[in-house]
């Protein structure tokens, strides 16, 4: 009795659509079904993983990006307290005299400073002198050299504030 109920199980057929089929047909389509929809295949998953490369790198290129706008930022701030600074201290701790000068400051900025007399000029009546500091970085890295100018004029024989 038992040979034949296994003989009637393998043998157990369906008429669906005008179609027969085994039970076992059905299992084996059923399992083709679940196969072709249960998971990714290798290549879904490395253009998955492609996409996902990509995009970091324009997220962490635009971070850099932000990163380097700072470091910019704090040299030129720090370029203009100095630049002030030396400013301030015409005539007191340097002599307000014509001509060129350069030096650098212990950070590394350099900077250049030019005082051109206008008591000789063409229609002034005003005696002084026009000032100029620049401060700058002088870096072989920095892609764009970073450098703060201040203009004044001074006017000779004024109270200073």
């Amino acid at each position: 009795m038992m040979a034949r109920s296994v003989i009637w199980y393998c043998s157990l057929s369906t008429n669906i659509g005008g179609r027969s089929r085994t039970a076992a047909d059905a299992v084996r389509g059923a399992r083709a079904r679940f196969r072709r929809i249960s998971g990714f295949t290798l290549v879904e998953t490395l253009v998955a993983f492609a996409v996902l490369a990509l995009i970091l790198i324009i997220l962490l290129g635009a971070l850099s990006r932000t990163a380097s706008g700072g470091r910019q930022a704090e040299v030129l701030r720090e370029a203009l307290q100095l630049a002030r600074a030396k400013l301030d201290g015409l005539g007191i701790v340097e002599p307000l005299a014509p001509g060129d000068s350069t030096g650098s400051f212990q950070n590394g900025l350099e900077w250049r400073l030019q005082v051109h007399d206008t008591l000789g000029d063409r229609g002034v009546q005003i005696t002084g002198a026009w000032v100029e500091v620049t401060v700058s970085q002088v870096s072989v890295a920095a892609r764009v050299p970073l450098a703060v100018s201040l203009v004044t004029f001074n006017v000779a024989g004024a109270p200073r504030k």
